[in-house]
C-alpha cells in the first residue's frame, strides 16, 4: 500500500458496487479511511469492506431495486490516522447506472470541519472563562450552575443512549430469532414427520437424522445468543422446581458415556458422598451448565479420559470448601452441591485463562475453535452466578483442565414419578379431536397438519385472523394453535376477539410463535391464550400440551406383537449362537435398529428356547435403548 507521501492526501474516495452488493472497483484513496483494508476492494461484499453498513442491508437492496431514491448517508464516522488523533468522514450510498454498477459509494473527509467545530467550542469556552475572571463573584455561581447542568445533561444523555442501544439490540435479536426460527420450524418439523415414516431405508433415515441434528444445532446457537443477551440485560429467568437429582445425573452420565465411546476416550463418574435424591433448582439451567462443561471436556480431549465428580456438603458454612473437604453427610435439607469436571486433554495456557469466560472468545487448538460459538462458557459462568455460585477453572497446558462450581441447593422430599409409557405415540384414543391451525405461512400450517393428522386429529387451517374467527365459529375446535405474528390482525388481537364470542370463550388456545422473548409469552397469556409453544415445534412438547388440556390417552406403536415388560419375562434368557450374538453386538454399535429387530425376529423362529432373549432384544430395540442391547449381548461374546 502507498503511504500519504507517495499518494498525496485525497478528500474524497469512491467505490462502485453491483446489484449483488459486490464491489466492482474503488479509488485507492479509500485506504485513508478504511484502516487495515487493502487498496483494492474489488470482489469484496460491501459490508465486509464497509463494516459501518452492517444493518443497512434492506436499505441497500431498496436502492439497488430503485425502490428508494434518497441516498443513504452516515455522518461523522470516526477513524484513527496514525498519530494524527481522531479523524472523521461522511459516507454516502446512492444509485448509479454506470456500466454494471448499481450503487456508488462516496467517502468525504470532514476532519477539518469537525476539528474546526471543536476549536470553536474551545474558543467559546475560553472566552467564557475570561468573562468569569472579570466577574468573579457572579461567575463562581454561574460555573457551579453550569457544571450541575452539564452533569445532569450528560447523565440524561448517557441514560437515553443506553436505553436506545438496549432497545435496538433487543429488537434486533428478537427479529433475528423470529426470522431464523421460522424456516427452522419447517426444517425440524418435516424432519420429525419423516423420522416417523416407516418406508424409509437406512440411508434415508440416516439423512433425516443428519438434518434433524443439524437443525437442532443451529437452534442451540440461536438460543445461546438470546441467552447471552438476556443475561447481559439481567433478564435471565431462573425457574426452580423439584426434580429427581439421581435421574438427572444418570441421564447426563448416559449421554456423555455414549459421546466418549464415540470418540474413543473414557468417561468416569464419581459420587464422592451420598447425594440427595431430590432437589429444588432450575433443572434446565443446571443441565445447560453441566452439559456445556462436559461437552468442552470431551471436545478438547483427544486421548485419555473425562471425569465427572459430584459431592454434597450438608450445613454449608464456607464457600471455599471443595471436593477435597471429606465432608460427612447428615439429615440436613440444606446442601452445597459441588460439580467438578476433569479432563486430561490439551489444557489451557495460563495467559489465556482470563479470556475463556469472555463472550465469543475461544482458546487452544484452532481446529477445535471452529466447533462452537465461544458463548458456552460465558453463559455458564453467568448462569452459575445468577444461581448464587461461582465457576472456577484450573488448567495446565498439555496436561488437562478442571472446572468446578458450588451451588447451595435445597434437598426436598422425593418426587413421585409421573406414570409414563415408553415408545412412539401412534394415535389418540377415543373420538377424533378437532384442532384449528392458524398461521399466515403455509409451510408452518403444513408442518402441524402433517404432524397431527396421522395421529387421528381432525385438523382445519386458517391463514389469517378473520378466517380463523369464521372457521372457529363453524368448526367449534377443541384446540386452536394460534400464530402470534400475523399481518393486519395479530394472533394477540385474534385471541382477544375469540374470547369475546360466547360459544368460543372457553376453547383452548395455545400460542405457537417464533417470538420467544418473555414479554411475548406473557402478552399471549394476558390476551387469553392458555399456553405457549415456541417454534421450531417439538412434537413431544406439543403432544404433552394437548394431553394436558384435552385429557388424552395415547395408543403406542409396536411391531404388531405384544412385547413383554421386564417384569413379564420370567423365563431364563438363553443366549443365541455365537454368530448371531456377534451380529447383534455389531448392529448395536452401529445403532442399526432395523437390522437388530430383523435379526431378533429370525432368532425367535430358530428355537423356542431363544424366544425370551429375542423378545428382550425386541423390547429394547422398540424403545431405542441401543446401549442396553449392547450391554445385554456383550457378556455372551
Amino acid at each position: 500500500m502507498l503511504n500519504n507521501q507517495e499518494t498525496g492526501y485525497a478528500e474524497t474516495g469512491y467505490a462502485l458496487v453491483d446489484k449483488d452488493l459486490i464491489i466492482l472497483g474503488n479509488s485507492i484513496a479509500l485506504y485513508q479511511w478504511l484502516v487495515g483494508a487493502p487498496p483494492d476492494l474489488t470482489g469484496q461484499h460491501i459490508t465486509n469492506a464497509f463494516p459501518m453498513l452492517v444493518g443497512y442491508e434492506e436499505t441497500l437492496d431498496k436502492l439497488v431495486q430503485e425502490q428508494q431514491t434518497k441516498p443513504l448517508v452516515i455522518s461523522q464516522i470516526c477513524y484513527s490516522a496514525n498519530n494524527d488523533g481522531n479523524c472523521y468522514f461522511n459516507l454516502q450510498v446512492e444509485r448509479c447506472s454506470y456500466a454494471n454498477a448499481s450503487l456508488l459509494i462516496t467517502i468525504t473527509d470532514v476532519t477539518e470541519t469537525s476539528r474546526l467545530e471543536q476549536t470553536l467550542r474551545q474558543e467559546r469556552n475560553e472566552l467564557r472563562l475570561q468573562m468569569v475572571e472579570r466577574e468573579k463573584a457572579e461567575i463562581a455561581l454561574r460555573q457551579e450552575l453550569l457544571a450541575h447542568r452539564q452533569t445532569t445533561m450528560k447523565l440524561q444523555q448517557a441514560k437515553k443512549a443506553a436505553e436506545v442501544a438496549n432497545h435496538a439490540k433487543t429488537a434486533f435479536l428478537a427479529n433475528m430469532s423470529h426470522e431464523l426460527r421460522t424456516p427452522l420450524n419447517g426444517i425440524l418439523g418435516y424432519a420429525q414427520i419423516l423420522k416417523r415414516e416407516q418406508t424409509l431405508n437406512e440411508t434415508q433415515q440416516t439423512g433425516i437424522d443428519v438434518i434433524h441434528r443439524s437443525g437442532n444445532y443451529l437452534l442451540r446457537l440461536i438460543n445461546e445468543i438470546l441467552d447471552l443477551s438476556k443475561i447481559e440485560a439481567n433478564r435471565v429467568e431462573i425457574s426452580p422446581t423439584d426434580f429427581s437429582f439421581s435421574e438427572f445425573i444418570n441421564s447426563i452420565n448416559e449421554l456423555f458415556k455414549m459421546r466418549a465411546e464415540q470418540k474413543g476416550i473414557t468417561f468416569n463418574y464419581q459420587a464422592l458422598t451420598q447425594l440427595p435424591k431430590t432437589i429444588h433448582a432450575d433443572e434446565t439451567r443446571l443441565r445447560q451448565i453441566i452439559v456445556n462443561l462436559l461437552s468442552n471436556a470431551i471436545k478438547f480431549t483427544k486421548h485419555g479420559s473425562v471425569t465427572f465428580k459430584v459431592d454434597s456438603i450438608q450445613n454449608p458454612t464456607s464457600k471455599t470448601q471443595t471436593l477435597k473437604s471429606n465432608s460427612q453427610t447428615s439429615n440436613s435439607k440444606n446442601r452445597r452441591i459441588i460439580f467438578q469436571v476433569e479432563d486430561n486433554g490439551i489444557g489451557i495456557a495460563s495467559d489465556e485463562l482470563s479470556q475463556i469466560f469472555l463472550p465469543f472468545q475461544q482458546v487452544g487448538d484452532r481446529n477445535l475453535k471452529a466447533q462452537g460459538t465461544g458463548l458456552g462458557l460465558a453463559i455458564s459462568k453467568k448462569l452459575v452466578e445468577v444461581m448464587g455460585g461461582q465457576l472456577h477453572v484450573d488448567s495446565i497446558l498439555g496436561q488437562g483442565t478442571t472446572f468446578w462450581m458450588e451451588l447451595d441447593l435445597q434437598e426436598v422430599p422425593d418426587v413421585i414419578p409421573k406414570p409414563t409409557k415408553s415408545g412412539e405415540i401412534k394415535a389418540v384414543k377415543g373420538p377424533a379431536r378437532k384442532i384449528l391451525v392458524v398461521d399466515d405461512l403455509r409451510e408452518n400450517r403444513f408442518v402441524l397438519v402433517n404432524l397431527l393428522t396421522p395421529l387421528g386429529f381432525e385438523v382445519a387451517q386458517a391463514s389469517h385472523a378473520e378466517e380463523c374467527i369464521e372457521k372457529a365459529k363453524a368448526y367449534q375446535p377443541d384446540v386452536i394453535l394460534m400464530d402470534l405474528m400475523m399481518p393486519e390482525i395479530s394472533g394477540f388481537k385474534a385471541t382477544r376477539l375469540i374470547r369475546q364470542i360466547p360459544e368460543l370463550k372457553n376453547v383452548v388456545i395455545i400460542a405457537v410463535s417464533a417470538s420467544v422473548y418473555p414479554q411475548h409469552r406473557q402478552e399471549s397469556l394476558v390476551a387469553g391464550c392458555n399456553d405457549f409453544i415456541a417454534k421450531p415445534i417439538q412434537l413431544n412438547e406439543m403432544l404433552e400440551k394437548l394431553q394436558q388440556y384435552l385429557q388424552l390417552e395415547w395408543v403406542y406403536k409396536t411391531d404388531g406383537k405384544h412385547l413383554p415388560s421386564p417384569n413379564e419375562v420370567k423365563q431364563p434368557l438363553v443366549p443365541p449362537p455365537a454368530k448371531i450374538t456377534k451380529m447383534l453386538y455389531d448392529f448395536s454399535k452401529q445403532g442399526n435398529v432395523g437390522n437388530i429387530i430383523e435379526q431378533a425376529k429370525q432368532l425367535e423362529e430358530i428355537d423356542d428356547k431363544y424366544k425370551p432373549f429375542a423378545q428382550k432384544i425386541l423390547q429394547l430395540a422398540n424403545e431405542f435403548k441401543i446401549r442396553k442391547i449392547r450391554e445385554l449381548v456383550e457378556p455372551y461374546l
